[in-house]
């Protein structure tokens, strides 16, 4: 459009509205053309619409260009870290995410709760054996950030105190995990499923099996959730009567046990060879319709495989229309254990077949 004998010039807000639009619409090749437009007009875009942009670039999975509009920013803000942070993260590029994290927090730009919540998800994905001292760093400075953010009046939420209990079986930290049960306390989130369950595995994993189930006793009123971590902490930890009290009272009581209790409390009875008991649980497995479940089956498997029971054992493998290498390796070790070595190895060659 011409007025004139010169062109109108969209200001900084048309080119937001008009980016928004294709975030919302999906249209990554309308957001360069708008890109495009304004570098054609000799217009820099303002660090709002670059940000917006950079979040369009993300979203829509155009990872190369987030980069190469990132790199060309004059400025950038916590906006823009943690838009790319983000970036990297769908994508499994959790190293990258890592420096951006650390070049946003020596840059010293605003260190907020989304900021925090953001990191902490990071090193909880980075959790893998090939990051090694580079996790545990990670997560110290994680900590000194949360400390830092504490003494200026942060208050945590139930996802952050949980992220950081992750944090403290990480680094094997009791101590440190005792201390985030305070400030969960002062918050008063000991009672939250969330943070809840986050304390039992924390107690659990740092060999505290006892706290673990004091603060079970503490919850008021306990979801599936708990009670599931609880009974898969004492078959874990092989006390298998503790395991099995329990979820007789969960059976008791109005909490339906889903397919996480019964792969636990299926563990505790293959840890004693109870057969008996674990044909009762079966049934309530039957009842329920969870039969099918990949996890269930896998636990009902080994329960029948470590007492003989190779009917069974065969008839629950040959429902399972997706079998994975658990329920393999079951039926495999099964028949060795009671003798039948040559079957054994034709299953173990039907694996072979597959792959």
């Amino acid at each position: 459009m011409e007025e004139d004998g010169s062109a109108l010039e969209p200001c900084s807000y048309a080119y937001a509205v008009v980016l928004k639009s294709c975030i919302i619409g999906g249209e990554p090749y309308m957001g360069k053309a708008v890109h495009c437009h304004s570098l054609k007009r000799g217009k820099r875009l303002d660090l709002f619409c670059r940000n917006i942009l950079l979040d369009l670039y993300v979203k829509l999975g155009l990872l190369v260009c987030a980069n190469m509009l990132f790199e060309e920013m004059p400025d950038r803000n916590m906006v823009s870290f943690v838009s790319l942070i983000q970036g990297h993260m769908k994508c499994g590029n959790y190293a990258d995410a890592s420096k951006l994290f650390f070049g946003l927090y020596r840059e010293g730009h605003e260190l907020n709760h989304f900021v925090f919540t953001t990191a902490l998800k990071l090193f909880a994905l980075m959790d893998l054996p090939e990051f090694g001292q580079c996790l545990h760093a990670s997560i110290y400075e994680a900590l000194l950030l949360f400390s830092e953010m504490m003494q200026s009046g942060f208050l945590p939420n139930n996802y952050t105190l949980s992220s950081l209990l992750k944090a403290s079986v990480s680094l094997s930290s009791l101590k440190l995990g005792k201390s985030i049960h305070g400030c969960a306390i002062k918050c008063f989130y000991e009672s939250d499923d969330y943070v809840g369950g986050a304390l039992l595995d924390m107690y659990a994993k740092c060999g505290d099996i006892e706290d673990a189930r004091l603060v079970f006793d503490k919850v008021s009123d306990c979801g599936v959730i708990l009670w599931s971590f609880m009974i898969a902490r004492y078959a874990q930890s092989d006390r298998n009567s503790e395991a099995l009290d329990l979820f007789q009272r969960m059976t008791k009581s109005s909490i339906v046990p889903n397919e996480y209790s019964f792969s636990s409390i299926l563990q505790a009875c293959a840890n004693i060879n109870n057969l008996s008991l674990g044909e009762q649980v079966h049934g309530h497995v039957i009842k329920l319709g969870l039969e099918s479940e990949i996890f269930v089956a896998n636990a009902l498997m080994d329960v029948y495989a470590k007492c003989c029971d190779l009917d069974a054992l065969t008839k629950i493998f040959s429902m399972l229309c997706l079998k994975n290498d658990v329920s393999w390796n079951t039926m495999i070790v099964g028949h060795v254990q009671s003798g039948f070595a040559e079957y054994a190895l034709q299953l173990f060659r039907q694996i072979a077949f597959l792959i």
